[in-house]
């Protein structure tokens, strides 16, 4: 009997490569999993439901395209050992910052539907590329991705801002479009991918989804000029360390969220067992509702900290940011995600739309010969039709 209890490995080291035979293709899909359960429950007994409770995690799955070798995997980015309050913020020892914010790459055994409510297929992949993206995860992601970053900042919420951010975060979101970024050998348009390299060729796979796939921006505001700006630790130790020390007073003024996980948690056992393995995997990993408690405590401070990255050539580089009057936003939203080419809906037509560059891309051919064959097929059906209802 098959297992319908996921499992989630740290996938740290080139022995844990799956490898598949070489005539294996993959389907490649962009995952969500909402975030609400301890959102709800946070929101409704601790801040009245101001906030609104929408945040997903995400991942990327692969399925195999053959029925008979049913392979399925997944892989997403988590804090290392989950949820923690540690995790947006430091321990002080000996009068300096101790952070716990190591980022993981989970390899999970198959894609959890119940887990992953949604799914956008992007692309198809040879065996060999599954192969080169397990490689760029140990090479390329995760030696330039040292800390989770929950937050960036933007001058405002236009969406050329949006995706243009003063600093990047690392969450789950950034690791999945750097990842498609990879596969399309794209720096991902005007969101500069912040592993994109030159010297780093990507696969030049075909992205072709239907529906554009959705993003989480968690960001500070700008709201006057130079208001957000990167600080030397060692100058501003002191005012950094007093401003965390008040940050975690507040937050515990407010709700004690490790004591809440773990009352969700024991209310869960009498849940099926792959239905409890998802939700607790779900509340483990929900930085989302720690974000929506801080947003209004970051309000109230004139002047705030963050630990989060640089900016130009050092923006795989950790760096403290002095926020003044901060204001964060929290946007769910189409993503700027280009497409290689216009893919066919559901209903025959073809999406024209601004997403799609036209892209010569590799390993596509045969999709582009049958893609160009369907709207051959379907201009002679019309053409048809209309000799039809003339005569």
């Amino acid at each position: 009997m098959a297992n319908t209890i996921a499992t989630y490995v740290s996938f740290t080291s080139k022995n844990q490569i799956l490898t598949f035979p070489s005539n294996l293709s993959f389907r490649v899909y962009y995952l969500e999993s909402p975030l609400s359960l301890l959102g709800e429950r946070i929101g409704i007994q601790f801040v009245n439901n101001l906030l609104s409770i929408n945040g997903f995690h995400t991942g990327i799955g692969f399925q195999c395209t053959n029925k008979a070798e049913p392979y399925e995997f997944t892989y997403d980015e988590i804090v290392a050992g989950g949820f923690a309050i540690n995790s947006l913020l430091p321990e002080i020892v000996d009068n300096d910052l101790v952070w716990n914010n190591t980022p993981e790459i989970t390899q999970g055994s198959f894609i959890d539907k119940i887990y992953w409510e949604r799914s956008t297929y992007l692309c198809t992949i040879s065996s060999s590329q599954v192969v080169q993206i397990q490689n760029w995860i140990l090479d390329v992601w995760l030696p330039n991705n040292p800390i989770y970053s929950l937050l960036s900042a933007i001058k405002s919420e236009a969406i050329d801002d949006v995706f243009n951010p003063i600093f990047r975060p690392s969450i789950c979101d950034t690791f999945c479009y750097s990842l498609i970024y990879y596969i399309q050998n794209t720096n991902g348009g005007n969101q500069v991918d912040p592993v994109f390299s030159s010297q780093i060729e990507g696969l030049k796979g075909c992205i072709e989804y239907e529906t554009v796939p959705n993003v989480s921006v968690n960001a500070f505001v700008s709201n006057v000029p130079n208001s957000i700006i990167p600080v030397d630790y060692e100058e501003n130790k002191q005012e950094i360390i007093n401003f965390y020390i008040l940050f975690e007073q507040e937050i515990n003024a407010v709700v004690n969220l490790e004591e809440e996980i773990q009352k969700l948690i024991a209310e869960l056992e009498t849940a099926p067992p792959e239905e409890k393995a998802a939700l607790i995997r779900q509340i483990m990993n929900d930085l989302f509702t720690l974000l929506q408690v801080i947003r209004n405590i970051y309000s109230n401070f004139e002047v705030a900290y963050y630990y989060g990255y640089g900016i130009g050539d050092k923006n795989n580089i950790p760096q403290y940011w002095k926020i003044t009057k901060p204001e964060l936003t929290l946007i769910y939203t189409n993503s700027n995600l280009m497409r290689n080419y216009a893919p066919i809906d559901k209903t025959g037509n073809l999406v024209l739309d601004s997403l799609t560059l036209n892209l010569e891309c590799n390993d596509c051919e045969e999709d582009k010969v049958i893609y160009w064959v369907i709207i051959i097929t379907i201009i002679i059906i019309l053409f048809l039709l209309a000799i039809v209802l003339i005569v």
